[in-house]
């Protein structure tokens, strides 16, 4: 994930049911792994307060993919290496977590609807194995820990997620993935 206080890296899977030869539903999901960058013990240090910051826990979506643009390259005159462009929407969810400014305090997470789009560019490299690489940007609306948080004012995890701070993320995420394809073999039965 693209934020510059933590970074988030994800472990997905998907299966996707392909209706035509263009057209394909499926779903996915994915946990993430948190890392704090430097400019979250920076501005710790140099402005003496932690900054706001969230981690994301899983999220999983019914996504919808289409195939506007395929097409096959040679590769020194002897291999042939088919290759696609796919486009993909999708209506999913995702839980996030509130990381306390002070330890004291509890977190609280919050479940988000969150709609993605993207593109991805996949080169097949064997009939039942591809490689692709893409970036898909998750939408949502997350809320964040209240910045007047002391004992007294937002120290419960209810009140301060009821008081929370609210903003639209754009989580574009850059990916890289194997796909394996079933049947391995197929043969046409009709007429294309």
């Amino acid at each position: 994930a693209n934020d510059n206080m933590v970074r988030h890296y994800g472990l997905g899977g998907q299966i996707n049911y392909y209706l035509t030869d263009a057209l394909s539903v499926g779903v996915e999901g994915q946990y993430y792994a948190k890392q704090f960058r430097e400019p979250f013990d920076l501005v710790a240090r140099q402005a003496r307060r932690l900054p706001t910051v969230n981690r994301y826990n899983f999220s999983a979506a019914l996504n919808f993919h289409y195939v506007p643009v395929y097409g096959k390259f040679a590769v020194l005159d002897k291999y042939l290496i088919s290759w696609e462009t796919q486009l993909t929407a999708g209506i999913g969810m995702m839980q996030s977590e509130v990381i306390p400014r002070d330890t004291r305090f509890p977190g609280f997470t919050n479940f988000l609807i969150s709609p993605n789009v993207g593109a991805n560019l996949r080169f097949f490299l064997f009939k039942w194995m591809t490689v692709s690489v893409g970036v898909r940007d998750y939408i949502f609306i997350d809320k964040f820990e209240p910045t007047n948080r002391d004992f007294g004012t937002n120290d419960t995890a209810e009140t301060a997620k009821a008081n929370a701070d609210s903003a639209l993320i754009n989580n574009v995420m850059f990916q890289v993935g194997l796909s394996f394809w079933l049947p391995t073999g197929f043969e046409y039965t009709t007429f294309r």
